[in-house]
């Protein structure tokens, strides 16, 4: 899930909030000007951005190299996405105080979100040289370390920035997150606890929590998390989903086919829903009503297929989701991220010398059985050959379920 970082809106490094009022005017600024940007500040703040912008850009007219119009009006732009505009007036801003650690950290946000993760981090981090008690920089450098894979140094920053603020739920959430992708889950389940206790209507949490207890075979406390994160948020397709994963490992199949329509009716492009979906009909023998399924989970892709069951990580409002990965009889199974698996790779349900002889032997007694890639999932032309070839009496082994 794609999200925004943490930004901060601060006048010369330091907040708004802990100054008086005497300082929230710059001493560049003519008094005529002040009150014109003490207004747009008032706006920003409330969230209207399409008022604050004008009211930026007369103070700027007046007084070209006002620190915090340039630095705020980049703000305006990186709220809008408009990153590299807003990186242009940031800079601007840093080349007159290069010491103002809230414009290191918006500009790490800018970069982040234009994919330059490296250039990111360094922003973040010169942030945090400038004031080691940023709690923000600390946040957003762990969501940057986790794009990056590195979830062990991501763990880390976002305990510094929840001891920093101890009431930092999404610090506790996205740590949750981190230590997750390092299959420590109990201390991922109790960071996502503590981020729930902190703010009981976190339906992401909640989410997170019912995805680690699954990932722990604790499945009735993983459904029930699910039901929360749904009450909180019935809009959230991928909670649907993984609501249905849980279903299924309860054996509890037409309940995880109702749970995948959901879903589907919220995101009716949900290729993983479809896949799921198929996966409890084909237990339930309707198959099909599966291999539709499959092939609506197909559609579109042309050179691999994306074979998803497991739970997907939702971070805080602020921070990035992972997909998680199926049921697999590969080598790759058990992994906590969606893998993508080439149709001629080894790692796939069939290698490709099993898929060559039962397409042989499919063609033969089954002519209907043959692949069309990229139409067929391997796993329901597995099942559907295997049956044919059962029908007919040939000896051959049923396929591993995925």
């Amino acid at each position: 899930m794609k999200h925004r970082s943490r930004i901060d809106l601060r006048r010369g490094g330091r907040p708004f909030a802990n100054e008086p009022p005497s300082r929230q005017i710059a001493a560049t600024i003519s008094q005529s000007h002040a009150v014109l940007f003490a207004q747009a500040l008032a706006l920003h703040q409330a969230g209207r951005l399409a008022e604050a912008e004008p009211l930026y850009r007369q103070v700027l007219a007046a007084e070209p190299r006002h620190f915090d119009g340039l630095h705020l009006l980049g703000v305006i732009h990186y709220q809008k996405g408009e990153y590299h505009e807003a990186i242009r007036r940031i800079d601007a801003a840093l080349k007159i105080n290069p010491n103002a650690a809230a414009a290191h950290n918006n500009r790490g946000s800018a970069l982040k979100d234009l994919g330059q993760a490296k250039e990111a981090l360094a922003s973040y981090e010169r942030a945090i040289a400038l004031k080691a008690d940023y709690a923000e920089a600390f946040y957003n450098r762990g969501n940057v370390l986790r794009e990056l894979a590195r979830f062990a140094d991501a763990a880390e920053s976002y305990e510094r920035a929840s001891a920093f603020r101890p009431n930092y739920p999404e610090a506790f959430n996205n740590r949750g997150s981190a230590l997750k992708a390092l299959e420590r889950f109990d201390e991922a389940l109790a960071s996502y606890d503590r981020a729930i206790a902190l703010k009981p209507d976190y339906a992401e949490a909640w989410f997170n929590r019912a995805n680690t207890l699954a990932a722990l075979r604790r499945f009735d406390e993983a459904l029930a998390s699910h039901d929360k994160a749904i009450a909180l948020k019935p809009d959230l397709p991928e909670a649907h989903n993984n609501r249905g994963h849980a279903l299924e490992k309860l054996r509890r199949f037409g309940e995880a086919v109702e749970s995948y329509d959901r879903a589907l009716e919220l995101a009716p492009n949900y290729a993983d829903a479809f896949n799921n979906r198929g996966n409890a009909l084909k237990e339930l023998k309707q198959f099909d009503a599966a291999i539709a399924s499959y092939d609506r989970a197909t559609i579109g892709r042309s050179r691999s297929i994306l074979i998803t069951h497991m739970p997907t990580t939702i971070a805080g409002r602020h921070s990035s989701a992972s997909s998680g990965s199926t049921r697999q009889s590969c080598a790759t199974a058990g992994q906590s991220r969606s893998i993508p698996i080439s149709i001629t790779s080894t790692a796939s349900i069939c290698t490709p010398r099993c898929i060559s002889a039962i397409g042989r032997i499919s063609r033969r007694i089954a002519p209907g059985c043959r692949p069309a890639w990229p139409a067929r999932a391997l796993w329901p032309f597995h099942f559907t050959c295997w049956r044919a070839a059962r029908a007919r009496r040939f000896n051959m082994p049923a396929p591993s379920s995925m």
